[in-house]
């Protein structure tokens, strides 16, 4: 979803089960049981049913802001909200993964690094003792030390230790800040005379970042659980992908996900002589034609997961960018004008090679490539841009 574009709200599951409490009741604390006995979608059932109890049609922040248990229970919504996308995505990781990744290896790398799960957070490197009053944060020490004494060896054994050691280590911390962090909005907003929405957009904010916050219709503003869900699994792709291939470590680079560019690439042509050459770089106009992108696990369903994730950053991305020009302004095809780079997982020139035609003038590539990425891609200090659209490549 893109910023500024509702979304419709979820229909409300009717079926909630009759043993769950009311959430002001239950507390913040009872709600971590409530997911494991209950199961968490219908503990997020109960909850929206308190907190999106009000007429649709009145006008934003006419409303008076909650009160600080009902703001308590709006916390918990929002965890459980994350809960749910962050769990749904390991599983979703899980089917589209297959069985490529070294599961076991891969576990290994992402173990102390708890980052594909709270990259939608504020802040999730913070000690969150220092910052609960203020906003929610999550402790990765503890978190990453208990992951490492796990070794799964299967998809379902990746998946359980994910969710259990990680996912549900993230909720618990979260849960345990909802009073203090619940209290400083509830404080804030009466110093600021803050109507319903500004109240609950704040509480939102406080816990995820602007881009994970969606106003639902009804103008409730609320946590995103499916871009979470989306952000989560694309994150745990690129993770995967970056590893490579563990049985095969000899590949290198070559073994892990690809991002490759394509150009056509006008001024290059030099016919001025008997034989066609290469001009100068600083005469080269490059047309961005396509973005592919290889998965090595996931494949085309991965790269799918990546686009609907939204923009995709691959300077970020450790594995190898591809960048392939093809010259064009020559009258008559009499052969392949086209060139490829290749970077490395620090964006540093890794190769270039397959050069053919005009391309096999080049006295020196490793020095012609460096001019040319810095003329292409001046804007992004010769890094790879982001794309926003991208289709799957081929090994």
């Amino acid at each position: 979803m893109r910023d500024g574009v509702k979304a419709e709200a979820a229909p409300l599951d009717e079926r909630e089960p009759a043993r769950l409490e009311p959430a002001a009741a239950v507390g913040p604390s009872g709600i971590l049981a409530l997911q494991r006995t209950a199961g968490n979608a219908a503990v997020t059932s109960m909850l929206r049913r308190r907190t999106l109890a009000r007429d649709p049609k009145a006008p934003p922040d006419t409303v008076a802001r909650p009160a600080l248990s009902e703001l308590e229970t709006i916390a918990t919504m929002n965890i459980a909200n994350y809960y749910s996308a962050a769990s749904g995505a390991v599983e979703d990781f899980q089917n589209t993964g297959g069985d490529e990744p070294d599961w076991a290896a891969f576990w290994i790398n992402i173990a102390g690094n708890v980052l594909w799960a709270t990259a939608c957070f504020v802040n999730p490197a913070a000690g969150f003792a220092a910052t609960a009053g203020k906003q929610f944060a999550v402790s990765l020490a503890g978190i990453a030390a208990s992951a490492l004494a796990t070794r799964p060896r299967t998809k379902e054994q990746f998946r359980k230790a994910a969710i259990d050691k990680h996912v549900s280590a993230i909720n618990t911390q979260l849960l345990g800040q909802v009073k203090a962090v619940s209290a400083s909005v509830d404080a804030d907003a009466a110093r600021g005379n803050w109507g319903d929405n500004r109240t609950r957009m704040e509480l939102a904010r406080r816990m995820v970042k602007p881009e994970y916050v969606t106003e639902f219709a009804g103008g409730f503003p609320s946590v995103d659980a499916t871009k979470i869900r989306r952000g989560v699994l694309a994150d745990l792709l690129i993770e995967a992908n970056e590893l490579g291939n563990t049985e095969n470590p000899q590949f290198g680079l070559y073994s892990t996900g690809r991002v490759e560019y394509h150009y056509n690439l006008y001024g290059a042509l030099d016919d001025s002589g008997w034989v066609n050459t290469v001009e100068s770089t600083g005469n080269w106009r490059f047309y961005l034609q396509k973005v592919k992108v290889w998965l090595p696990t996931g494949r085309s369903a991965g790269v799918a997961a990546l686009a609907e994730a939204g923009t995709l950053h691959p300077s970020q991305m450790k594995m190898m960018k591809t960048i392939h020009l093809t010259a064009e302004g020559q009258r008559f095809h009499m052969q392949d004008n086209t060139w490829e780079i290749q970077l490395d997982e620090k964006n540093q020139l890794y190769s270039t090679t397959w050069r053919d035609g005009i391309f096999l003038a080049m006295d020196d590539p490793d020095e012609w490539a460096d001019h040319a990425l810095k003329r292409m891609w001046s804007a992004t200090s010769g890094l790879p841009p982001d794309v926003d659209k991208f289709e799957a490549g081929s090994k």
